[in-house]
């Protein structure tokens, strides 16, 4: 790390902001105890009157940053009131390095002019004593005997805080590895999905588009859509229970499980039984999902399904209409071998577009913590405009995007459409 720095022990804290001075620069007097200072203590008072007035003095405020990481540094500081936090990476302050006061700090990417190595954080409100970096190689450098403080100054740092330093480095690398396996598992995770660009070319009757959004690098929502035969369109939105990587986990269980049977396809409901029944007896972690399963006869509109405790299915009709189907919700899926989702069915005349999502839709906040609700879904889908299902996904994530405004999405977002435009139908 760029910068001459005392280990000790420290705390996590909150949202850093950028460097903020409290009352602005003040003027460098002789009234600081200049003598207590490494280095400063090596001048005499007459070449610190000539280099003080260069100098300035800026207050900082309770967690702002002194000093950014990858940023370059013009001046050696100096803590005069307070205390500072050394940390590698902000989101991860657990193990800090401590500068007290009386310490300096930044030195060394004045040294080897390299842009600094960690992020120096105010602990509380600090007042700094900024010497620019030309003054110090000008002025006092050359001072006889200051060049051998600064490198026994900077020898005394890198053994006190090896062990630290060390430490901190091997976190950071940690979290890095970490990060590269979330996102080898959020592309594993999206690549299980079956995307609109390859779902059924060749058919004119239907239409289908998907969308999904993890709250996190990986999720546990799903979705599916696949022919049983030419007549047989199964189809199927998932929410498993929690967020993060156990989420993700189960979601890929519980979805291997749910397309295993399409080549020995005996009913939905002997599928969903067979599936629940293996998912519940291995589930000691008691997680769970909520699911909607349907099979849509691509002949006559009809649309069969199971549901177990997972939202009503929306369905925009072609007269631009649209409504929720209400529908019994069931039992969630995964949890008891023995559960039975509700069963019913639904009719699609041509042209109607079937509306699948999760919870994390109508559920989605604003800065005020305001859901979308079923109400502004229902607004987003008839002011939609269109029976295109890839543009009615489209224009309902723009909406939820409008609503939620700069709030941190809280859930994972899925969406499926599907259009029915009935048999014999023409491009």
């Amino acid at each position: 790390m760029r910068g001459g720095l005392a280990a000790g022990a420290g705390r996590r804290r909150r949202v850093v902001g950028s460097a903020v001075a409290l009352h602005g620069d003040e003027p460098v007097s002789e009234a600081v105890d200049y003598a207590a200072f490494p280095v400063l203590g090596d001048l005499d008072a007459e070449i610190r009157a000539r280099l003080l007035p260069h100098c300035r003095i800026v207050d900082f405020a309770d967690d702002a940053v002194i000093l950014q990481r990858d940023q370059t540094n013009d001046y050696l500081h100096f803590l005069l009131e307070g205390q500072a936090e050394v940390h590698f990476d902000l989101a991860n302050r657990s193990d800090p390095i401590v500068i007290n006061q009386g310490q300096m700090f930044g030195e060394i990417s004045i040294i080897d002019q390299m842009p600094v190595t960690a992020f120096v954080v105010a602990a509380g409100p600090c007042r700094v004593l900024l010497v620019p970096g030309s003054i110090f190689w000008a002025e006092i450098v050359t001072v006889p005997g200051v060049a051998r403080t600064v490198m026994r100054r900077l020898s005394q740092m890198l053994r006190s805080n090896s062990l630290v330093l060390v430490r901190a480095m091997q976190e950071r690398l940690r979290h890095a590895a970490l990060e590269r396996e979330l996102h080898l598992a959020r592309d594993i995770q999206m690549g299980m999905l079956r995307h609109t660009d390859t779902w059924l070319p060749e058919r004119r009757d239907v239409r289908i588009a998907a969308l999904i959004e993890p709250a996190r690098l990986v999720g546990g929502d799903f979705y599916d859509a696949f022919l049983l035969d030419d007549e047989r369109l199964v189809l199927a939105v998932g929410d498993v229970s929690g967020k993060g990587i156990s989420a993700s986990l189960f979601m890929v269980r519980g979805l291997t499980l749910l397309r295993s049977p399409a080549s020995q396809w005996v009913s939905l409901e002997k599928t969903l039984q067979d599936a629940n029944r293996v998912l519940a007896e291995d589930n000691d972690t008691a997680m769970f999902l909520t699911l909607f399963m349907a099979v849509l006869d691509l002949r006559t509109g009809t649309l069969d399904y199971m549901n177990f405790g997972h939202p009503h299915p929306l369905l925009r009709r072609a007269d631009g209409s649209a409504a929720f189907q209400h529908i019994a919700s069931g039992v969630v899926f995964g949890v008891v071998p023995s559960a039975a989702g509700a069963a019913g069915q639904i009719a699609l005349s041509p042209g109607d577009t079937l509306l699948l999502y999760s919870d994390g839709v109508t559920e989605a906040e604003d800065s005020a913590q305001r859901q979308l609700g079923a109400d502004g879904l229902l607004a987003a889908v008839e002011a939609a405009g269109t029976d295109d299902p890839g543009k009615l996904v489209r224009s309902i994530t723009a909406a939820i995007r409008d609503h939620a405004g700069d709030a941190e999405q809280s859930d994972d977002i899925t969406l499926m459409a599907v259009t029915w435009h009935g048999p014999g139908a023409t491009p």
